[in-house]
């Protein structure tokens, strides 16, 4: 019997020390000296070009909110920021977002100055009738003082437009700078304003304001004061005129091809600069250039910039043949015949090489007293630089391919010739 009660002692014992232990609170074995990490949630990679990932897409009247998960947790400290600018402190982020593209990062540190962070794009899609504005790259880059354009739908309900500088440290302070001038074109669904001569170069965040004060997302633009080609040359043949079109383009001292200095200019305008090309074999250059303030002329090419263009001079450029047939233009003939749309052709366009030289080579009908020629879209908008003309005899429209007219062609379903009293024989272009 006193066996018995002996081993009863010692089994409630035990019973009471598992009992014990259970009740135990569990406990973090992490310490300040760790190394933060962020578990959760999971940022996307960086696209082949280095390009940000997209962490989330949603409407604009969505409640943008997303929550951090790190380690060690009772050591950690997280700051959120939005396009440079902080907008939190806590775990979890919740905001508003009016529409377009924001960069997001959120920094984890330790009280010991250890840190690590995750970042990526948060796309806010604007809701079918709010006033918006189309992403062509070159409406976004202007200049201080300068005009600028943007096209888009709805664009009708834009009374002001707001513009406030983001991805520097002082942005948060940074006042937001409205302008009331602004005005409507119908016929090419955009709206023109100027841009404040005193605005600081960097990128901005603009803003459609309307007529009740209701205000609507519209991505981002950028102010530049220096010299950009947009478009050119024109021609590429030796020891002939070159014309580049872009931006400050007064400000160029000289250009450099394949090594031959350019100093002398036969005009040179704030968008347009003409020179004569030196004279050099058939083959590929390099064409660089420098400003009066000593910095490299940057040159817009495949929506990237860069301090270089690549040009193939060639004495007698080869003409590429598109379309050949004798089509007459006739805005009395009915709505079909009043376009000439080229079926492959007004898509392939294009897709030509920035700065080819297209031909669109006609005849006039001698039946007809009036003769007028237009190139558009297929959505009948106007290509920039290139109005209607009336003319009285045979002749070529030629036309420089630059950014702005190749992403419109993209944007607005390809080429068309429009107008009256003519026959459109051939469209080749020259690269």
């Amino acid at each position: 019997m006193k066996k018995i009660y002996l081993i009863l002692l010692v089994l409630l014992a035990a019973g009471s020390a598992f009992t014990s232990c259970s009740e135990e609170k569990p406990f973090s074995t992490a310490t300040v000296d760790d190394n933060p990490r962020i578990i959760a949630p999971t940022f996307p990679e960086r696209d082949e070009n280095g390009g940000l990932g997209t962490i989330s897409e949603i409407d604009r009247d969505v409640l943008f909110s997303i929550t951090v998960t790190t380690t060690p947790a009772d050591y950690t400290s997280v700051v959120w920021t939005l396009d440079g600018e902080n907008v939190g402190t806590e775990k979890t982020l919740e905001m508003n977002l009016e529409a377009g593209i924001y960069h997001l990062r959120v920094d984890v540190s330790t009280p010991v100055g250890k840190t690590t962070f995750r970042e990526g794009l948060v796309k806010i899609k604007a809701l079918a009738e709010d006033p918006q504005s189309d992403e062509i790259v070159l409406e976004r880059i202007v200049v201080p003082g300068g005009w600028a354009r943007l096209s888009g739908t709805n664009l009708d309900k834009v009374a002001k437009v707001a513009l406030k500088q983001i991805n520097v440290s002082e942005s948060k302070s940074n006042p937001e700078v409205e302008i009331s001038d602004v005005t409507y074109v119908e016929s090419g669904a955009y709206i023109e304003f100027k841009i404040p001569a005193g605005l600081s170069d960097g990128e901005y965040r603009v803003v459609f304001i309307d007529v009740e004060g209701n205000r609507y997302g519209a991505n981002t633009m950028d102010v530049t004061s220096k010299s950009l080609v947009t478009s050119g040359p024109d021609s590429k043949q030796p020891n002939a005129k070159w014309t580049l079109t872009g931006l400050n383009m007064d400000k160029v001292a000289s250009l450099s091809l394949g090594g031959n200095a350019i100093t002398t200019f036969v005009e040179q305008y704030s968008t347009r600069l003409t020179f004569v090309s030196p004279i050099v074999a058939d083959g590929d250059y390099v064409l660089t250039g420098i400003t009066s303030d000593g910095e490299s002329v940057n040159f817009f090419v495949e929506d990237e910039i860069k301090t270089e263009l690549a040009v193939t001079v060639k004495d007698s450029p080869s003409e590429v043949e598109l379309w050949k047939g004798h089509y007459y233009v006739s805005w009395e003939a009915g709505a079909s015949e009043s376009a000439k749309e080229f079926g492959e052709v007004k898509t392939m366009i294009q897709d030509l090489p920035l700065g080819s030289k297209l031909k669109i080579y006609y005849t006039i009908e001698p039946n007809d007293t009036y003769h007028q020629i237009g190139t558009k879209t297929a959505y009948w908008t106007d290509l920039p630089g290139y109005p209607e003309s009336v003319f009285s005899e045979d002749g070529v429209v030629e036309i420089v391919l630059t950014q702005e007219i190749i992403d419109l062609l993209k944007a607005e379903a390809g080429f068309i010739c429009v107008g009256h009293g003519y026959y459109v024989d051939r469209v080749t272009y020259e690269e």
